[in-house]
């Protein structure tokens, strides 16, 4: 027996009952940690990021608390309480975060923030600038299975509404706009940045779109903001900055507007972590300052 050769991506969704859902999975996680369902229920907010140092400093300098879901022999999916949020460290690729995510919908949460990293497309974002992904084109294979093919992967609207306000509020200069998520990113071909390129699309990641079209299919409001990475625009091929100054102020930068994001979407506004926040960045001054995008826009 063959597998069809005529079925692609646009054939993945069907609007049927899975044989298992992440709700129906919750006891056998919950045997599994010995708990019961109530100990993984997470609060409606969460903020969750790629990178796991960056997780466990925001936890440890917020006085965050660990749920029963922190005891994950890896980092990914361990899950730590704040003040009306929780927080979180996700995993990398569309498929593996989506399973994640699905977990988190199923215990509770409600409002996701994506705190991710990209390559960038455009001049206009250089290493270091901030991107707010509105919309992404879906060019992996997980978010089909939840929307047919010709659904758009939006942000959700309160959330990123809730971004914009951060921005301002801390003074964050950031470029929103069309988005790509891709599965392979050593398939990145010259000619498809070029035609991304003409077509407006900002930068590049692994995670958005699937992430997007899952939070819709469950009523999930979500958003993400990426720190510039590396770009992809330069003729000369490849210009890597995650271990430069400007990748780094980039990512620090994004905790404030974090910090602002849920306390909009919370109801939150005086936390320790709010306090945490501006003692960190100042502490960064001279850092971040090489970082900023001064009033950048793409078009």
């Amino acid at each position: 027996m063959t597998a069809p050769r005529d079925i692609g991506p646009g054939d993945f969704y069907l609007d049927g009952q899975p044989r298992i859902t992440a709700h129906e999975n919750l006891p056998s996680l919950a045997e599994r940690h010995g708990v019961g369902l109530d100990e993984l229920q997470l609060e409606p907010v969460l903020v969750a990021t790629f990178f796991p140092d960056l997780t466990e400093e925001l936890v440890t300098s917020v006085g965050a608390e660990p749920t029963v879901l922190a005891d994950r022999r890896t980092p990914a999916g361990r899950v730590f309480r704040a003040d009306g949020f929780d927080i979180a460290t996700m995993f990398m690729g569309a498929s593996a975060a989506v399973m994640l995510a699905e977990q988190w919908f199923a215990s509770g949460v409600e409002t996701l923030l994506v705190v991710g990293a990209a390559g960038s497309l455009q001049p206009c974002l250089p290493i270091g600038s901030i991107e707010l992904p509105t919309e992404a084109v879906r060019e992996e294979g997980t978010s089909h299975h939840y929307m047919p093919s010709d659904r758009p992967a939006v942000a959700g609207a309160g959330s990123m509404d809730a971004l914009r306000a951060a921005c301002v509020a801390r003074d964050v200069e950031a470029v929103e706009g069309l988005h790509w998520t891709t599965d392979a990113p050593y398939r990145e071909h010259v000619e498809k940045v070029h035609a991304y390129q003409d077509a407006g699309v900002l930068a590049v990641d692994m995670e958005v779109s699937a992430l997007y079209i899952a939070a819709e299919h469950h009523g999930v409001d979500c958003a993400a903001v990426l720190a510039i990475s590396d770009t992809l625009y330069e003729e000369a091929g490849w210009d890597a900055g995650f271990n430069g100054a400007d990748y780094l102020g980039a990512r620090t930068r994004r905790w404030p507007m974090a910090q602002r994001w849920c306390d909009l979407r919370s109801g939150c506004v005086d936390t320790p972590m709010g306090m945490w926040m501006f003692m960190w960045v100042d502490g960064y001054g001279d850092l971040l300052a090489d970082g900023y995008v001064d009033g950048y826009a793409c078009g």
